[in-house]
């Protein structure tokens, strides 16, 4: 038996494929300082250009900026130590005290780590914060200021240029998309769901549960693509669309139709209703993807499906009220 080989995402292999080489553009930082000294420090600076790089651009300027600040935070910490115990210690700095001294401060640092839902963990990273302190503070090789400053920059210039390399590809609209874009998926959504309701739209609640699932893919569909509208006519559009389709979810409360209902109105109808189905769900989904003529939208058949439609629910609607007068059927009171 031939077991199938792993695969890997074409979206998370470009995203492995762009931090090595944001890795290998910043290694210049390694020989920047004269004979090596404090390459220890800079080396840091394509670790960090690998860890902060990104091809999604909210991740990537989420993750450098909370860097660059925390390396501001260490560095002032660093070199807030190293002038106490200086000026304290008549001989030198020495690494043993700043290690103490250092402790405590780490713990309230920690206070902005993501695991403990503090809001400080969206202002700075805390590991970088502890590192850019603790690592200069705790071998310092004679010249904690030197080494401090080194540590903290190797820190921000690798945040740095994953932040510059990242906006120049959005700039030309190089990123690759990790999800379809939010208006694009909206016109998807729209489309499954009014399929699934109009599907199960007889069966009143026996399916809740399945159509309410695709209900709650929908909204969060819908609140995504009003946010991204570029104009405001366009937003309006996204809400009445989402209006109808849970206002139409809603009629599904008062439960089955009648065996009278189905009868004299639904089942007569199922061709214009279906006709009237397909269509709308082939321009949703058309509509998903981008259309090189505005002209294909006139060629839609949607209105004079609807209007048709509509007539014939109406005489369908007086016929039905004909015979409930002649006590053929029984009335279904609606609102």
């Amino acid at each position: 038996m031939v077991e199938r080989l792993p695969s890997i995402p074409v979206y998370k292999l470009l995203t492995a494929l762009y931090t090595g080489v944001m890795a290998c553009l910043c290694s210049w930082a390694i020989f920047l300082t004269p004979e090596g000294r404090g390459a220890n420090m800079t080396v840091l600076a394509p670790i960090w250009a690998l860890v902060s790089s990104f091809l999604n651009i909210h991740d990537n300027y989420d993750q450098s900026c909370r860097s660059v600040v925390g390396a501001f935070i260490g560095l002032f910490f660093t070199e807030l130590i190293s002038i106490v115990i200086t000026a304290g210690n008549t001989v030198e700095y020495s690494d043993w005290i700043g290690v103490a001294v250092a402790f405590p401060i780490c713990f309230l640092m920690a206070l902005g780590d993501a695991a403990t839902g503090s809001k400080l963990s969206k202002v700075f990273r805390s590991d970088v914060a502890m590192e850019a302190m603790y690592i200069p503070i705790a071998f310092p090789n004679g010249r904690p200021f030197l080494h401090g400053a080194l540590t903290a920059a190797a820190f921000m210039v690798g945040s740095a240029e994953s932040f510059i390399a990242t906006s120049i590809l959005n700039a030309f609209n190089l990123l690759p998309r990790k999800d379809i874009p939010a208006l694009p998926a909206f016109a998807k959504r729209a489309a499954d769901y009014y399929e699934t309701l109009t599907a199960y739209w007889t069966s009143g609640m026996e399916h809740a549960d399945f159509i309410d699932r695709q209900r709650k893919v929908f909204e969060e569909s819908w609140r995504a693509a009003s946010r991204e509208a570029p104009t405001p006519e366009l937003r309006s559009v996204i809400y009445r669309m989402a209006s109808g389709l849970i206002a139409l979810r809603d009629t599904m409360n008062d439960g089955r139709y009648s065996e009278d209902m189905l009868e004299h109105i639904w089942h007569p109808l199922m061709p214009d209703i279906v006709d009237m189905r397909l269509e709308v769900v082939y321009w949703l989904r058309t509509t998903a993807k981008p259309i090189r003529d505005d002209k294909e939208i006139e060629q839609t058949d949607l209105m004079n499906l609807a209007t048709e439609l509509s007539s014939r629910l109406s005489q369908a609607s007086i016929t039905y009220s004909e015979k409930s007068r002649r006590g053929g059927v029984l009335v279904i009171a609606c609102e």
